[in-house]
């Protein structure tokens, strides 16, 4: 006859199991505790490399826009000091010819059609479209400034626009009456070049024109 387990056998069994599954299920927490953690962190890490690439991203756009306002800022003085030119100019004939000569002596450079009947300003609208060396060359002309002064004709009365540009060059009109219907306009001081061509614009009003400081 065999012999039964007996009752402490029976509950060491138990036990055992017992214990063995609180290990086993503390190993497991504990893995998944590990785990859990290592995802936090990598979660974290990657928040944390997601701010510092926002933050170079800002400083990257910051950097560009400072950068574009300079580029803008070159090109508007670049503009506003440097005779333009114009490419349908470059091999012309209005640029490369030599000039003619006065009675006085004194050159007289070719003279884009366009300008007909303006004799001084003509030459200096015409050389300033071939660039600064031509400019240089032009009676009048003495450094960036032309000195010569100058009187302007209209064809018809001034727009506004026209009159508000006369007189931020400094021309006055000549003939004491209202702007708005004066057709002579003078210059005596001597100015930047690059301010007298603000009037380049508006060369299809200008019937003729003169100088004031010739001799």
């Amino acid at each position: 006859m065999e012999s039964q387990s007996s009752p402490q056998s029976i509950w060491t069994i138990v036990l055992s199991i017992v214990i063995t599954a609180v290990i086993i299920g503390g190993g497991l927490y504990f893995w998944q505790k590990v785990q859990m953690d290592a995802l936090r962190q990598e979660i974290q890490d990657l928040k944390t490399q997601n701010e510092e690439l926002a933050e170079e991203k800002e400083v990257l756009k910051d950097g560009l826009t400072e950068s574009t306002k300079e580029i803008k800022a070159d090109e508007t003085v670049t503009a506003i000091t440097e005779p333009a030119t114009d490419t349908s100019y470059a091999t012309s004939a209005l640029c490369t010819d030599a000039p003619t000569g006065t009675d006085i002596g004194r050159d007289v450079y070719p003279i884009d059609p366009k300008y007909n009947g303006l004799g001084f300003l003509g030459q200096l609208f015409t050389a300033y479209n071939c660039g600064s060396t031509r400019v240089s060359k032009i009676f009048g002309v003495d450094g960036d400034n032309y000195t010569l002064g100058s009187a302007i004709w209209l064809k018809s009365d001034p727009s506004q626009a026209l009159i508000n540009t006369f007189k931020s060059v400094g021309f006055k009109c000549d003939e004491g009456i209202s702007d708005v219907s004066c057709k002579k306009w003078e210059l005596w001081d001597s100015v930047k070049v690059d301010n007298l061509m603000k009037l380049e614009p508006y060369h299809e009003n200008f019937e003729a024109d003169d100088c004031r400081n010739c001799g």
